[in-house]
């Protein structure tokens, strides 16, 4: 009698055991999937609007539902327009979901910033350009894109891209980059 208890005190240890090694093998394997999911997933995982912190300036804060998004960019949508935002300008999210989207395929993962630039660029659609280090944005159109830098024909945003509209043009390193938004507007 006193060995049978014994065998069920022991047998009861070792399920314990087990439960207890199972459970921290799935809290290590949560931890390891988490380990892998980008914070820009997490922003298309939501159908509710996210806010990026780009810097301290009123103009640094963007608030959207985010569109489209790959490694090196996001695309919101805001008030203000579409918003293409470097995700090397984002220096903290707010309302950001735990679970996480899918980025796509890998053809939509290799898709760099210069590539969206140059389809805006190709499109002639005006733009708004903030910059780390201007106080205020630039408006015009995308003329071409480099491997690290794109150039920006200044001029009103309501106006066509023509030699007497344009202001001056403006070379902008994809590094000193805060957000482009896109000005789809009525023209004359």
């Amino acid at each position: 009698m006193r060995w049978d208890s014994l065998f069920d005190d022991l047998a009861g240890q070792v399920q314990a055991g087990e439960r207890a090694d199972l459970w921290a093998e799935v809290a290590d394997l949560a931890r390891a999937g988490r380990s892998e999911i980008c914070w820009v997933e997490r922003c298309l995982a939501t159908s509710a609007d996210v806010h990026l912190v780009l810097g301290p300036q009123p103009w640094a804060q963007v608030t959207g539902r985010c569109l489209q998004a790959a490694p090196q960019w996001l695309v919101l949508r805001t008030p203000a327009g579409d918003a293409l935002v470097p995700t090397a300008a984002v220096r903290a999210v707010r309302r950001l979901p735990q679970r996480s989207g899918d980025l796509g395929g890998t053809t939509a993962r290799r898709l760099g910033l210069g590539h969206v630039l140059r389809r805006l660029a190709r499109d002639r659609v005006p733009v708004a350009v903030y910059t780390r280090g201007l106080p205020g944005e630039l408006t015009g159109t995308i003329d071409g894109v480099g491997k690290d830098h794109f150039d920006l024909a200044e001029h009103a945003v309501d106006e066509y891209r023509r030699g007497d509209a344009v202001r001056a043009m403006v070379t902008v390193p994809f590094d000193g980059l805060s957000v482009v938004y896109v000005r789809e507007q009525n023209r004359p």
